[in-house]
């Protein structure tokens, strides 16, 4: 198992991608348009304290009006007639005492704040395990193309010296045939990986709009040698259940649908405010003051008591009593996927530690076999269908290997993904990355 620790002389003429992952992290940051409609969303959450907060603050209001009046007023055999305008301007001044439901919405606007936040800290967690899977394979593609280069070249020259041995009339044509059907196998195996390198490439550059197309300086980073995850399976376990965002904004979903039941069932409750007025008039027909002018001011409170509504506060509010039950139960269910992915993904981490470390051996014994194999040419006893044979296995053994390590390094990174973007784990854990793809 130390052997996954040590620098693997395989990857040392690995290139890699020309940014490191804080980089492509920040790139990430900046371009993503998921991320950007979660910031927005999150603004969005926040101004729900300041709407909830103003139906508690003091209401003003301004009216006002101006008229053609032409009127005739006949009493008996008594007439008169007015004509002229008609005035009027009133500011009210209204002030809840008293109100239930906008006190319960004031919470409840809070809470949804809280829930942009914790939205906004899933999505950056989402993108960074989406960037950093998109860097690994970059990562991972590079190292299967160089293998398959460097195989193809090997397996070339084997073959023109099996051509050469056969024509010379030292070789026999089955010999000089199976070299040939081994470069035919390297160079489509080295087509097949520069396209998928190709595609690696174009998807992490739509993803960071970095616009790479050379990628060197670095390599597939190993296994990292420091405890990236706290403690034991259990601990980590309990260290996602407190902090996942997930869960935070599940969590603040079912304290939203908790207040609303208690919001609903205020309607059934009366409300008080203090009222305040000043107006003026001029010839108000309404208030029978033709030809004179007015002032009044008037200061009071209001009560209002719901009586009957045709019984839909009341479906309202059970409405809002099943919507709760049913937040709880998918807090409950996030919690059973929570639980299920870090079982998994944990164990799945174990396994590939091992598979990397028979890998490697099996990369060992495939170094020795090509040796034994140059020393058999040597003696006459081998061919260079042989060898290329033997390099085409080395190949494969190569690329499972580099492959079994940015799998491993994937499944730390959606370990990771659980926590939080403030969490000290990511920077150490990218750190660290960065550190071992620059070494």
């Amino acid at each position: 198992m130390k052997a996954l620790f040590f620098t693997i002389a395989i990857f040392g003429a690995f290139p890699a991608v020309a940014v490191d992952l804080p980089t492509a992290l920040q790139a990430a940051l900046v371009s993503d348009p998921t991320l950007a409609s979660a910031v927005a969303n999150r603004n969005a959450a926040l101004e729900n304290v300041s709407i909830a907060r103003a139906k508690l603050l003091p209401q003003l209001s301004l009216q006002g009006s101006q008229q053609r009046l032409n009127q005739t007023t006949t009493l008996g055999d008594k007439s008169s007639s007015f004509e002229g305008p008609t005035i009027n301007t009133q500011l009210t001044l209204r002030q809840a005492l008293y109100r239930p439901r906008d006190f319960a919405g004031l919470e409840i606007g809070r809470l949804q704040a809280d829930y942009g936040e914790a939205k906004l800290l899933a999505a950056q967690s989402d993108l960074w395990v989406r960037t950093t899977e998109a860097w690994l394979d970059v990562l991972t593609a590079q190292a299967a193309h160089d293998i398959f280069e460097r195989t193809l070249v090997s397996v070339a020259v084997a073959a023109d010296q099996e051509k050469k041995r056969f024509s010379a009339g030292e070789g026999t044509r089955d010999v000089m045939s199976e070299a040939a059907a081994q470069l035919s196998l390297a160079r489509a195996q080295s087509i097949e990986s520069t396209l998928n390198l190709q595609a690696r490439v174009q998807a992490f550059n739509v993803l960071t709009r970095l616009g790479v197309t050379e990628f060197n300086d670095q390599r597939l980073p190993k296994e990292a040698k420091f405890g990236f995850i706290p403690g034991s399976e259990e601990e980590f376990l309990g260290h996602v259940l407190a902090v996942n965002p997930e869960l935070s904004a599940a969590r603040t979903t079912e304290l939203v649908f908790e207040k609303r039941v208690s919001q609903n069932f205020s309607d059934h409750m009366p409300s008080l405010d203090l009222i305040g007025s000043l107006a003026r008039g001029e010839n108000d027909t309404a208030n029978s003051v033709l030809g004179t002018q007015y002032n009044k001011s008037v200061i009071g409170l209001q009560l209002l008591v719901p009586i009957y509504s045709g019984g839909g506060v009341s479906a309202t509010h059970r409405q809002s009593v099943a919507v709760y039950e049913a937040s709880k139960l998918d807090r409950e269910a996030l919690i059973h996927r929570l639980t299920t992915q870090i079982g998994a993904d944990w164990k799945s981490l174990a396994g590939q530690r091992a598979r990397a470390a028979a890998a490697l051996e099996l990369v060992q014994s495939a170094r020795e076999y090509r040796r034994s194999i140059e020393l058999g040419i040597k003696a006459g006893l081998r061919t260079w269908a042989d060898l290329g044979a033997a390099d085409l296995q080395l190949a494969r053994r190569e690329n499972e290997f580099a492959t079994t390590l940015g799998l491993m390094t994937k499944t730390q990174a959606r370990l990771l993904a659980l926590l939080p973007a403030t969490d000290p784990a990511w920077e150490r854990w990218t750190v660290e990355i960065s550190r071992q793809a620059r070494s």
